[in-house]
C-alpha cells in the first residue's frame, strides 16, 4: 500500500484508501466525521500497519511520528520501526546494515550518480543548432541546467546526506566524508551536507567542534527559509551549533525525544557545552526518565570547572535535581536541593522570588502539595496580593482535601481579580465537593460567561444537577461536555456511563 502521510489528516483520504485497498486498510472513518483526524488516531493506525505489514518511508523525515518511530536507511528508502523496549535512542548501525548500504551506494554511484553528475553539467533538451543557438553564443547566455536531472540529483543528495550523518554518528568518519562530498557534487546548495562535511573534517583532524552562536544559524540557510524546508530538501545536520538550534526548535514543538537526541549529539561533539546538558536533564525529567537526568546532573557537578558554572546555572541544575528526586518519590532529597537553590539567591529579592516560584511549580508538578504550601507562604510574604500565588495556594489546599482553607484563599484572589477563571473554577470545585450547590452553581455560571465552551464547566453543572436529581439538566450538560471534546479518557467513560444510567 502506498500512503501519503501528509494527507492522513483528512477523513476523505482514509475513505479513498479503504476503497482502494479494502480489508487490508485497517482504519474505518465514521461516516459523519468531517473535521481532521486527530494525531493520536493516525499514529495508532501507522503503528498497527507497521506491526502487521512492516513500513518504509520514501524520504528522511522528522516530526511527531518520530517520537515513537525511528528510521533505518536502506538505500533510498527508510524502514520505520518502533523504538525497541524502553530505548530512548535508535540502535547503533550494525556491520551488516553498513555493508548493505555501502553496496547499494557503490552500485548507485556507477549506474546513476556518475552519469547524473555529468548530466548536470549539460544543458537541458534543445531543438538543434539553429539561429537561436547562434544568438545564445553571441549574447554569452548559458542554457538552463537540465531540470529533471537537477530534481533527481536533489533526491540522491538528500539520501546521501542522511546516510553520511548516520555514519558520522557511528564514528565512520572517512565513509561519511565521501558521501557528504558526493551529496555536494549532486547539489552544491545542500546546506546540511556542507555543514556536516565541515564538522567531519574537524573531527578527522582532531580539532574541537564547538557550538558557535556568533550569528543566527538561519543566516546560513541560503535560499531556504526555515528549518522544515532546509531539512526536508537537504537532510539532517550533524554539527554542534546546528544540532543545538535544531534541539531548541524541537523543544518548542514538544518533540522531546528528538530534542533529546539532538542535545545528546551536541554533548558528544562539544563535551564542555553546558546548556545542552541542562536541556538534557530537564527533558529526561519531562519524559519520566529521572535516572538518566541524575546521571547528567552528577556529571555536571563533577566537572563544574569545565562547564564554567554560574549561580544561575547552579540554580537551574539544583531545581532539575529536585524534580528528579520528586519523580523518584525522594521528598527529603528534593527538599535539600531546593533549599540549596534558594540559598544561592542571597539578598537579591527578585531572584529569591523567582526561585520560590520555581520551587512551588516543581513541588506541584509532582503532586507534593504539602511541600508547595511552605514555599507558597514564603511567596505571599514577599507579595501578599499576587493572584497567581493565591490561586496556587487554593489549588494546593484543594488537592490535599483542606476545603475549608481553600475557600478563603480563592475568595481573596477573586476580590483582587474578579474574572480570574482559575480561582473561579477551583472555588466552584470546592463548593461542589462540600455540597454547597448554590454557591458552586454561581461560580460555574460566572465561568460560563468567560468561557462558554469550556467542558469543565458543563461537567460541574451536570454534577450539580445530578446531586439535585434534576435528570434533564444533568443529561443536557453531560451531553454538552462530550460535544466539547475533552481529552480525559477516564472522565469520558464516567460521563458516558452516567448518561446511559440517566437516560434509562
Amino acid at each position: 500500500m502506498f500512503v501519503d502521510t501528509a494527507s492522513l489528516d483528512y477523513p476523505q483520504y482514509h475513505r479513498f484508501l479503504k476503497k482502494t485497498y479494502g480489508p487490508n486498510y485497517p482504519f474505518e472513518v465514521p461516516k459523519k466525521l468531517t473535521q481532521k483526524v486527530d494525531p493520536v488516531s493516525i499514529l495508532r493506525l501507522l503503528s498497527a500497519m507497521i506491526a502487521t505489514n512492516g513500513g518504509y518511508y520514501l524520504h528522511p523525515s522528522f516530526g511527531y511520528y518520530f517520537e515513537y518511530l525511528y528510521l533505518e536507511p536502506h538505500g533510498l528508502v527508510y524502514k520505520v520501526s518502533p523504538y525497541p523496549g524502553g530505548a530512548f535512542f535508535s540502535p547503533p548501525l550494525s556491520k551488516e546494515l553498513i555493508d548493505q548500504n555501502e553496496r547499494f551506494w557503490a552500485d548507485a554511484d556507477t549506474q546513476a550518480l556518475a552519469p547524473l553528475v555529468r548530466e548536470l553539467d549539460q544543458p537541458g533538451p534543445r531543438a538543434g543548432h539553429g539561429l537561436l543557438d547562434w544568438f545564445y553564443l553571441k549574447a554569452h547566455l548559458r542554457p538552463e541546467t537540465n531540470r529533471e536531472a537537477a530534481m533527481l540529483a536533489g533526491f540522491y543528495s538528500r539520501a546521501l546526506d542522511f546516510w553520511g550523518v548516520d555514519l558520522q554518528k557511528n564514528n565512520q568518519l572517512a565513509l561519511a566524508a565521501r558521501h557528504f562530498e558526493r551529496a555536494l557534487e549532486l547539489n552544491p546548495d545542500n546546506v546540511a551536507a556542507q555543514v556536516s562535511l565541515e564538522c567531519n573534517r574537524n573531527l578527522l583532524a582532531g580539532r574541537n567542534t564547538t557550538v558557535q552562536m556568533s550569528k543566527a544559524v538561519t543566516d546560513s540557510f541560503g535560499k531556504y527559509t526555515d528549518w522544515n524546508t532546509v531539512i526536508a530538501e537537504n537532510g539532517p545536520f550533524d554539527e554542534p551549533t546546528f544540532c543545538y538550534e535544531q534541539g531548541n526548535i524541537m523543544v518548542a514543538g514538544k518533540l522531546y525525544r528528538q530534542a533529546c537526541q539532538q542535545f545528546s549529539r551536541v554533548s558528544k561533539l562539544d563535551p564542555n557545552h553546558l546548556q545542552a546538558r541542562l536541556w538534557l536533564a530537564q527533558l529526561y525529567i519531562l519524559t519520566h526518565r529521572p535516572d538518566e537526568a541524575m546521571e547528567i546532573i552528577q556529571e555536571v557537578n563533577s566537572r563544574e570547572k569545565d562547564f564554567g558554572m554560574t549561580t544561575t546555572n547552579k540554580s537551574t541544575l539544583l531545581f532539575a535535581e529536585a524534580a528528579a528526586h520528586l519523580a523518584k518519590k525522594e521528598g527529603a532529597s528534593a527538599d535539600e536541593a531546593i533549599h540549596q537553590a534558594l540559598q544561592l539567591t542571597g539578598t537579591n529579592q527578585n531572584l529569591h522570588a523567582h526561585a520560590l516560584a520555581t520551587a512551588t511549580q516543581v513541588y506541584m508538578n509532582y503532586g507534593f502539595y504539602s511541600n508547595a504550601l511552605s514555599t507558597l507562604d514564603l511567596q505571599l510574604q514577599l507579595a501578599p496580593d499576587d493572584p497567581t500565588t493565591l490561586v496556587n495556594k487554593g489549588y494546593a489546599f484543594l488537592q490535599i482535601g483542606a476545603f475549608d482553607q481553600a475557600i478563603p484563599v480563592l475568595t481573596r484572589a477573586l476580590t483582587i481579580q474578579t474574572n480570574n477563571s482559575a480561582a473561579l473554577l477551583n472555588r466552584a470545585i470546592v463548593y461542589l465537593r462540600t455540597h454547597q450547590l448554590d454557591l458552586a452553581e454561581q461560580d460555574y455560571q460566572a465561568l460560563q460567561k468567560l468561557s462558554p465552551t469550556a467542558y469543565a464547566i458543563y461537567y460541574g453543572l451536570a454534577e450539580i444537577a445530578f446531586q439535585r436529581n434534576d435528570t434533564n439538566a444533568a443529561i443536557r450538560n453531560y451531553e454538552r461536555y462530550l460535544t466539547n471534546n475533552p481529552l480525559n479518557a477516564e472522565e469520558i467513560k464516567l460521563v458516558t456511563n452516567r448518561l446511559a444510567e440517566l437516560k434509562r
